[in-house]
C-alpha cells in the first residue's frame, strides 16, 4: 500500500496519510469485502467502511458490523475478557441499524486464548467460544457434552453483557444478550488481516465479470489502489452512512481506466459520465433523465438474481443474459445500417428490442413469476456496465 502514498497525500493531505498509516489493515480488509460483493453468491449490497463500526456489510436482510482488532505477537492471545467488551460495544452500535437482523463480527490476526489465564476467571476460554459458535453457524448438531458446555458459556457470560451495555447506555433483557451471542462471529487467526488476497480475488472476480478478458498483474495492481483510493475517499468526504456506502457500480467504475479501449470502441476516458452505464447512455443518445430508470431496473434485477441463485436457476439467467445481448447485437446492427452515423439511436435500439423481451424470457425461464420485461431490461444495464453491450453506432465491421 506504500506505492500509492504520494497519490494519497495529493489528494487528501496529510490527514489522509495519517489515516493510511492507523487504518492500513483496516483498509485492506475493506477493498477485500468490495471485491468480494461482486460476487452475486455473497449478496451483499453495500461496503461501509468507517459507519458505526470498522466495516459494515449491507446484505439484503441483515446488517454485519465488523471489528478489525491488530495486536502485536508480544501481546499473546486474545482472551474472553477482552473481547466481550469490544462485542458488547458492537451489539450497542447495530442501533445505528435498525430493523434488521445484526451479525456482529470480532477480526484479528492473533489467536484466541486456549485456557483463559485472567484474573476474572469466566470458566469459558475464548477458543472454545469460537469453536462452539461455528459449529452452530456451521449448522452442525452439537454433541451432548457440547450443548451442556455452550449452556455453561452462556450463563456466565449474558450477565456480563448485560451490565456492560448497561454500562453505556442501553437496558437488555436476558433473550436479548442471549441472541446478541449467537450472532456472534469470533474470527481470530485470520489470514484476512494484514494481507488478504486482494489482487488474486480481483483477478478471478473480473474473469467472472468478463469472461476471455485479459488482466495483467499491473492492471490488477492498478485497480487495487484505486479501490484503496475509492475506500479513504468514502471514509475522510463521506457525511453519513448513505454517502459513505461503497456499492457495486462503485468498484466497477475502478477497472474500465485501467484498460485500452477494444477495437471499434470509444475510450470510455473521454465520455462524460459517473459510471460506465452513464457514460454508454451517454454515447448512445439517451436523455441524462432516462438514466435513473435505468439504474432501477438494474438494482431490482440485482434483487430479483439472489432470489433465483438461491433456487439453483443462475445458469438458466447466464443463458438468457447471452441471449439478450445476442438480440441487443442484432438490433445494434440494424438500426446503425438503416440511419446515419451522426443521429441518436439509443433508444431506437431500446425500441426494437423491447417487443422481443418477452419472447427470449420465456424460452429460457417460463412460467418464472420474476422474469418479465423489467428483468430483461434490467440484465441488458447490468451487461452494459460490464462493457459486453454498446448503444452508439456500429462504425466498424470488428465485434463491438
Amino acid at each position: 500500500m506504500g506505492k500509492i502514498k504520494e497519490q494519497v497525500l495529493r489528494e487528501f493531505g496529510d490527514a489522509g496519510a495519517d489515516t493510511l498509516d492507523r487504518y492500513a489493515a483496516q483498509i485492506d480488509y475493506t477493498v477485500f469485502w468490495c471485491i468480494r460483493m461482486l460476487r452475486p453468491e455473497e449478496g451483499i449490497d453495500g461496503v461501509i467502511p468507517e459507519g458505526v463500526e470498522d466495516v459494515v456489510l449491507v446484505r439484503p436482510a441483515s446488517i454485519e458490523l465488523h471489528q478489525i482488532k491488530t495486536r502485536d505477537e508480544s501481546q499473546g492471545p486474545w482472551t474472553t475478557n477482552e473481547v466481550v467488551p469490544i462485542l458488547c460495544k458492537q451489539y450497542y452500535h447495530r442501533r445505528a441499524f435498525p430493523n434488521r437482523n445484526h451479525f456482529f463480527h470480532f477480526v484479528s490476526e492473533r489467536m484466541a486464548e486456549r485456557v483463559d489465564r485472567s484474573r476474572k476467571k469466566r470458566d469459558c476460554p475464548l477458543y472454545r467460544i469460537k469453536a462452539l459458535l461455528e459449529i452452530e453457524r456451521d449448522g452442525q448438531r452439537l454433541k451432548a457434552e457440547e450443548s451442556k458446555e455452550l449452556t455453561k458459556i452462556e450463563e456466565s457470560l449474558v450477565p456480563v453483557i448485560i451490565e456492560e451495555l448497561r454500562s453505556i447506555g442501553e437496558v437488555v433483557c436476558k433473550a436479548d444478550a442471549l441472541s446478541f451471542l449467537h450472532s456472534t462471529r469470533i474470527e481470530t487467526d485470520s489470514q484476512l488481516v494484514r494481507h488478504p488476497p486482494c489482487i488474486e480475488e480481483l483477478a478471478a472476480t473480473l474473469e467472472e465479470h468478463s469472461p476471455g478478458g485479459h488482466f495483467s498483474v499491473r492492471q490488477l495492481s492498478l485497480i487495487y489502489d484505486r479501490l484503496v483510493l475509492l475506500v479513504l475517499r468514502k471514509i475522510i468526504t463521506g457525511k453519513d452512512l448513505n454517502s459513505r456506502t461503497i456499492r457495486r457500480d462503485d468498484v466497477l467504475n475502478c477497472q474500465y481506466e485501467s484498460f485500452a479501449p477494444l477495437p471499434g470502441c470509444p475510450d470510455l476516458n473521454n465520455v462524460p459520465g459517473q459510471t460506465v452505464v452513464e457514460k454508454k447512455a451517454y454515447l448512445g443518445g439517451f436523455d441524462p433523465a432516462e438514466i435513473r430508470g435505468f439504474n432501477k431496473q438494474k438494482a431490482l434485477t440485482e434483487w430479483e438474481n439472489r432470489k433465483l441463485d438461491s433456487l439453483d436457476l443462475s445458469g438458466p439467467v447466464q443463458h438468457l443474459a447471452a441471449a439478450l445481448v445476442d438480440q441487443h447485437y442484432q438490433c445494434r446492427r440494424e438500426v446503425s445500417m438503416a440511419r446515419p452515423l451522426d443521429l441518436r439511436i439509443g433508444p431506437a435500439i431500446l425500441a426494437l428490442v423491447r417487443p422481443k423481451l418477452k419472447a427470449i424470457a420465456n424460452q429460457y425461464l417460463p412460467d418464472v413469476k420474476p422474469v418479465d420485461e423489467q428483468f430483461c431490461l434490467g440484465l441488458l444495464w447490468i451487461e452494459t456496465g460490464l462493457c459486453n453491450v454498446w448503444w452508439h453506432p456500429v462504425v466498424t465491421d470488428s465485434t463491438t
